[in-house]
């Protein structure tokens, strides 16, 4: 989903000078590559372009859930992400999931999503410099299985987290902070589908037994189809209710997130 914006964009993209252009609109480009063009927006956001216009999200959420914060979907296909510290992995992510093609973005785009400093549930993040020292000592440091493993003879259990690695980090604390219930919740609005898919084979193969199972079919069925119909919408609902607020004790500030009533892509969680 995308949030209301005052300016919609309709009119083809083009580049241009150096720019993303949009209407009367325009962005200087920071990054260009094969896959996508980004660039900082006049009107004070981050744009993002992809090259391919098969691949452009034209107005809808494409599902691809990475922590960008606010981010609208234009008609013509241009992403633009309200938040200008967004991380630049983050950023990365997203064209890789739209194009299918690798980038690597050289620097910060506009700063990052800072995490601040502090103990996230048996965690402790302890900044160096730009960069983080993390500590996980027993259970924890499950949830750290994305970052390279600290030396062998480091007892302490303590991971140095780069700076432009903060949704990796972020990541690992929300994982932390989720209870088993959150967890499951989650995981369902994510996997709903494929959960009353099975549904729907098993009960359809027991109906064969028995006939009382073939309501149950339907019902199944029926679910699956609404299901498919508000995944967006379920998903959303169930990242706001129980992910956001655990990313939100992870932003520097609260405005790093968007508000209750406006949806946000946000980075998967295992």
């Amino acid at each position: 989903m995308h949030h209301k914006s005052g300016k919609k964009h309709i009119e083809e993209l083009r580049l241009e000078r150096g720019r993303i252009v949009s209407g009367n609109e325009s962005a200087r480009i920071i990054h260009d590559d094969a896959a996508a063009a980004i660039g900082e927006g006049d009107d004070n956001t981050i744009w993002v372009l992809v090259h391919d216009s098969e691949r452009r999200p034209r107005g809808r959420d494409p599902g691809v859930f990475v922590e960008l914060g606010e981010t609208c979907y234009e008609q013509n296909g241009l992403i633009r992400v309200a938040d200008r510290r967004v991380a630049r992995d983050s950023l990365e992510r997203l064209i890789a999931e739209l194009t299918g093609m690798d980038t690597h973005i050289a620097g910060d785009v506009a700063g990052r999503s800072r995490i601040p400093q502090g103990e996230y549930a048996g965690i402790e993040v302890e900044h160096v410099d730009e960069h983080y020292r993390i500590s996980a000592p027993g259970r924890a440091a499950r949830y750290l299985a994305d970052l390279p493993e600290p030396a062998e003879d480091d007892v302490d259990r303590r991971w140095l987290v780069m700076a432009g690695e903060e949704s990796i980090l972020r990541r690992a604390l929300v994982n932390t902070m989720m209870s088993p219930p959150q967890h499951i919740a989650w995981q369902a609005s994510r996997q709903g589908h494929k959960l009353l898919l099975g549904a729907v084979v098993v009960f359809a193969a027991l109906s064969v037994i028995g006939s009382v199972f073939a309501p149950l079919t339907l019902l199944a069925a029926v679910s699956l189809a609404v299901f498919r119909w508000k995944q967006v919408d379920i998903v959303w609902w169930a990242h706001r209710r129980f992910v956001q607020p655990h990313i939100k004790r992870t932003m520097e500030a609260a405005s790093a997130l968007p508000s209750e009533d406006a949806p946000e892509s946000v980075g998967a969680l295992s």
